[in-house]
């Protein structure tokens, strides 16, 4: 048994011997991302001003160095995974990094622009008529409100939550029933029904075709008069697919009803 456990150890430590040694035996580079680059492979780097990274045969990584141009502002900045630095505004004692928003004015705000200046934007708001109004949080010009009961709501709120067709408020301040919009899907059965509370019609019974006025499963058989319906093709709407019986399976289904009338 002992014999046998060593010379599986050593069959598998010879199987690993090479993955181990691939470092040793062949030219190359492992990465910052661990994994292994032959020579003159391009490589990633985690410096940022680190480019064109190329594994050398010596095992060394070479990389050329990005050339930044100190921009022209009092207090240029190094922002965090950028190499170049860039320029930060200052207002009231506070430094901002390029893209911050200044101020917290909805309807003039202002932002930290990559020259170190910092530009503001005037919003005009657009006239409205509704006679029921609110300015929301953090925003600068007012909404429509809809007026139900002593209730007010703005755009998309739902006001009565009809079955199927909810009153929803208009950003132009009227109430208008939305229909339950049900998905695009073509489904596949012929006896389709509505849960209590849906709106949207769903196959309870599975997949269905019809022959007739009658109803069958997917994937079963059907006796309809004198023909052998099978409810089929997927991945198609189902159908009913009839052949007629031969003779033989007619006479027996006539003796089968005949049969069944006398069963205790």
């Amino acid at each position: 048994m002992g014999a046998y456990l060593a010379k599986n150890c050593l069959t598998l430590f010879l199987a690993m011997l090479p993955v181990f040694c691939r470092g040793l035996s062949t030219p190359g580079c492992f990465g910052t991302d661990r994994n292994f680059y032959n020579t003159g492979d391009p490589m990633p780097s985690t410096n940022p001003c680190d480019v064109d990274c190329i594994c050398k045969d010596t095992g060394t990584i070479l990389c050329s160095v990005m050339d930044c141009a100190m921009p022209f502002c009092v207090n240029p900045i190094r922002m965090e995974g950028k190499c170049c630095p860039v320029c930060s505004c200052e207002q009231d004692g506070v430094v901002y990094n390029p893209g911050q928003i200044v101020n917290h004015d909805p309807c003039n705000p202002c932002t930290c622009q990559n020259n170190g200046q910092i530009t503001c934007e005037n919003i005009e708001c657009r006239n409205i008529t509704c006679r029921y109004h609110v300015v929301p949080n953090n925003e600068c010009c007012p909404v429509c409100q809809c007026m139900w009961g002593y209730k007010r709501f703005i755009a998309d709120e739902i006001v009565k939550n009809v079955t199927c067709k909810p009153l929803v408020c208009q950003s132009d301040g009227s109430i208008k029933a939305k229909p339950v919009k049900c998905p695009d899907l073509q489904l596949q059965c012929v006896d389709p029904v509505f849960p209590e509370g849906s709106c949207c019609p769903e196959c309870k019974n599975g997949k269905t075709c019809a022959y007739g006025n009658n109803v069958i499963q997917y994937g079963e058989d059907r006796v309809v008069g004198n023909k052998v319906c099978r409810c089929g093709g997927d991945p198609w709407f189902p159908n009913a697919f009839c052949t007629n019986m031969n003779v033989s399976a007619m006479l027996l289904r006539k003796v089968g009803q005949y049969l069944a009338a006398y069963k205790p």
